[in-house]
Protein backbone atom coordinates (compact mmCIF):
# COMPACT_ATOMS: atom_id res chain seq x y z
CA UNK A 1 0.00 0.00 0.00
CA UNK A 2 1.14 3.36 -0.89
CA UNK A 3 0.51 6.06 1.61
CA UNK A 4 2.20 8.79 -0.27
CA UNK A 5 0.33 9.93 -3.36
CA UNK A 6 1.02 13.08 -5.21
CA UNK A 7 -1.85 15.21 -6.53
CA UNK A 8 -1.22 17.14 -9.69
CA UNK A 9 -3.31 20.26 -10.40
CA UNK A 10 -4.32 20.68 -14.01
CA UNK A 11 -5.41 24.34 -14.26
CA UNK A 12 -6.37 24.15 -17.92
CA UNK A 13 -8.70 21.25 -17.29
CA UNK A 14 -10.26 23.03 -14.27
CA UNK A 15 -10.92 26.23 -16.24
CA UNK A 16 -12.40 24.26 -19.13
CA UNK A 17 -14.73 22.37 -16.76
CA UNK A 18 -15.84 25.59 -14.99
CA UNK A 19 -16.65 27.25 -18.31
CA UNK A 20 -18.57 24.16 -19.44
CA UNK A 21 -20.67 24.16 -16.24
CA UNK A 22 -21.41 27.89 -16.62
CA UNK A 23 -22.46 27.31 -20.23
CA UNK A 24 -24.80 24.48 -19.20
CA UNK A 25 -26.30 26.66 -16.44
CA UNK A 26 -26.79 29.55 -18.89
CA UNK A 27 -28.44 27.26 -21.45
CA UNK A 28 -30.77 25.87 -18.77
CA UNK A 29 -31.73 29.42 -17.66
CA UNK A 30 -32.37 30.42 -21.29
CA UNK A 31 -34.50 27.30 -21.86
CA UNK A 32 -36.59 28.07 -18.76
CA UNK A 33 -37.10 31.67 -19.93
CA UNK A 34 -38.32 30.41 -23.32
CA UNK A 35 -40.76 28.01 -21.64
CA UNK A 36 -42.00 30.82 -19.40
CA UNK A 37 -42.46 33.08 -22.43
CA UNK A 38 -44.48 30.40 -24.22
CA UNK A 39 -46.93 30.15 -21.34
CA UNK A 40 -47.00 33.77 -20.12
CA UNK A 41 -46.80 35.78 -23.36
CA UNK A 42 -50.34 35.05 -24.62
CA UNK A 43 -51.85 36.17 -21.31
CA UNK A 44 -49.70 39.30 -21.28
CA UNK A 45 -50.74 40.15 -24.84
CA UNK A 46 -54.42 39.66 -23.96
CA UNK A 47 -54.08 41.99 -20.95
CA UNK A 48 -52.27 44.58 -23.07
CA UNK A 49 -54.98 44.37 -25.72
CA UNK A 50 -57.65 44.78 -23.02
CA UNK A 51 -55.85 47.86 -21.68
CA UNK A 52 -55.64 49.30 -25.21
CA UNK A 53 -59.34 48.73 -25.78
CA UNK A 54 -60.23 50.20 -22.40
CA UNK A 55 -58.10 53.32 -23.05
CA UNK A 56 -59.53 53.71 -26.56
CA UNK A 57 -63.06 53.54 -25.11
CA UNK A 58 -62.13 56.11 -22.45
CA UNK A 59 -60.64 58.45 -25.07
CA UNK A 60 -63.75 58.13 -27.24
CA UNK A 61 -66.15 58.65 -24.33
CA UNK A 62 -64.14 61.61 -23.03
CA UNK A 63 -64.16 63.21 -26.49
CA UNK A 64 -67.96 62.82 -26.55
CA UNK A 65 -68.13 64.30 -23.04
CA UNK A 66 -66.06 67.33 -24.12
CA UNK A 67 -68.28 67.88 -27.17
CA UNK A 68 -71.40 67.66 -24.99
CA UNK A 69 -69.95 70.08 -22.43
CA UNK A 70 -68.94 72.55 -25.13
CA UNK A 71 -72.43 72.34 -26.66
CA UNK A 72 -74.05 72.94 -23.26
CA UNK A 73 -71.70 75.83 -22.52
CA UNK A 74 -72.39 77.37 -25.92
CA UNK A 75 -76.13 77.04 -25.34
CA UNK A 76 -75.74 78.43 -21.83
CA UNK A 77 -73.68 81.39 -23.01
CA UNK A 78 -76.18 82.15 -25.78
CA UNK A 79 -79.05 82.33 -23.30
CA UNK A 80 -77.15 84.35 -20.67
CA UNK A 81 -75.16 86.96 -22.50
CA UNK A 82 -74.68 89.03 -19.33
CA UNK A 83 -72.33 86.58 -17.60
CA UNK A 84 -69.54 87.57 -15.24
CA UNK A 85 -65.93 87.59 -16.36
CA UNK A 86 -65.14 85.11 -13.54
CA UNK A 87 -67.66 82.65 -15.00
CA UNK A 88 -66.09 83.00 -18.42
CA UNK A 89 -62.64 82.52 -16.96
CA UNK A 90 -63.69 79.43 -15.05
CA UNK A 91 -65.25 78.03 -18.24
CA UNK A 92 -61.98 78.63 -20.07
CA UNK A 93 -60.08 76.92 -17.27
CA UNK A 94 -62.47 73.97 -17.37
CA UNK A 95 -62.03 73.66 -21.12
CA UNK A 96 -58.26 73.82 -20.73
CA UNK A 97 -58.33 71.09 -18.05
CA UNK A 98 -60.51 68.91 -20.25
CA UNK A 99 -58.14 69.31 -23.20
CA UNK A 100 -55.13 68.48 -21.00
CA UNK A 101 -56.86 65.36 -19.68
CA UNK A 102 -57.76 64.26 -23.20
CA UNK A 103 -54.19 64.83 -24.36
CA UNK A 104 -52.90 62.77 -21.43
CA UNK A 105 -55.27 59.91 -22.29
CA UNK A 106 -54.16 60.01 -25.92
CA UNK A 107 -50.47 59.98 -24.92
CA UNK A 108 -51.10 57.01 -22.64
CA UNK A 109 -52.93 55.15 -25.41
CA UNK A 110 -50.11 55.87 -27.84
CA UNK A 111 -47.52 54.64 -25.34
CA UNK A 112 -49.45 51.41 -24.76
CA UNK A 113 -49.86 50.88 -28.50
CA UNK A 114 -46.12 51.31 -28.98
CA UNK A 115 -45.47 48.51 -26.50
CA UNK A 116 -44.94 50.34 -23.22
CA UNK A 117 -45.63 48.66 -19.91
CA UNK A 118 -49.30 49.27 -19.03
CA UNK A 119 -48.53 49.25 -15.31
CA UNK A 120 -45.63 51.72 -15.42
CA UNK A 121 -46.91 55.11 -14.33
CA UNK A 122 -43.57 56.59 -13.29
CA UNK A 123 -43.27 58.47 -16.57
CA UNK A 124 -46.48 60.36 -15.74
CA UNK A 125 -44.87 61.60 -12.56
CA UNK A 126 -41.77 62.61 -14.52
CA UNK A 127 -43.90 64.54 -17.00
CA UNK A 128 -45.80 66.20 -14.15
CA UNK A 129 -42.54 67.20 -12.45
CA UNK A 130 -41.21 68.62 -15.73
CA UNK A 131 -44.42 70.59 -16.25
CA UNK A 132 -44.29 71.92 -12.69
CA UNK A 133 -40.65 72.91 -13.12
CA UNK A 134 -41.46 74.69 -16.38
CA UNK A 135 -44.37 76.47 -14.73
CA UNK A 136 -42.22 77.58 -11.78
CA UNK A 137 -39.51 78.78 -14.19
CA UNK A 138 -42.11 80.77 -16.12
CA UNK A 139 -43.42 82.28 -12.90
CA UNK A 140 -39.89 83.25 -11.84
CA UNK A 141 -39.24 84.81 -15.24
CA UNK A 142 -42.54 86.68 -15.07
CA UNK A 143 -41.72 87.92 -11.56
CA UNK A 144 -38.27 89.09 -12.68
CA UNK A 145 -39.68 90.84 -15.74
CA UNK A 146 -42.35 92.51 -13.60
CA UNK A 147 -39.69 93.67 -11.13
CA UNK A 148 -37.59 95.01 -14.00
CA UNK A 149 -40.61 96.84 -15.43
CA UNK A 150 -41.32 98.38 -12.04
CA UNK A 151 -37.72 99.51 -11.69
CA UNK A 152 -37.72 100.95 -15.19
CA UNK A 153 -40.98 102.79 -14.50
CA UNK A 154 -39.58 104.18 -11.23
CA UNK A 155 -36.40 105.31 -13.00
CA UNK A 156 -38.40 107.05 -15.70
CA UNK A 157 -40.61 108.80 -13.16
CA UNK A 158 -37.68 110.21 -11.12
CA UNK A 159 -35.12 112.31 -13.00
CA UNK A 160 -31.64 111.34 -11.95
CA UNK A 161 -29.55 114.28 -10.68
CA UNK A 162 -26.32 112.28 -11.09
CA UNK A 163 -26.94 111.97 -14.83
CA UNK A 164 -27.36 115.77 -15.11
CA UNK A 165 -24.09 116.35 -13.23
CA UNK A 166 -22.27 113.81 -15.38
CA UNK A 167 -23.48 115.54 -18.55
CA UNK A 168 -22.31 118.94 -17.34
CA UNK A 169 -18.90 117.50 -16.32
CA UNK A 170 -18.48 115.97 -19.77
CA UNK A 171 -19.23 119.31 -21.39
CA UNK A 172 -16.59 121.07 -19.28
CA UNK A 173 -13.88 118.48 -19.82
CA UNK A 174 -14.12 118.60 -23.59
CA UNK A 175 -12.38 121.61 -25.11
CA UNK A 176 -14.39 123.70 -27.47
CA UNK A 177 -13.23 123.77 -31.04
CA UNK A 178 -13.15 126.99 -32.98
CA UNK A 179 -14.42 126.77 -36.46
Amino acid sequence: MKYHQQVSVDLVNMVYTAIAYLAVAGAAWLFLRFVQACFCLPGHLRRQNNVQQMLQEKVDSYERYIRDCEAKEAAGLATTSTGNSNDTRSLEEQQKERKECLDMLKRELKRIQEGGDPYDFAYLLDEEEKRLLEDSDKEEDDNKSNENKIKIDENQDQPDADDDLAKSDDDESEPKKDK
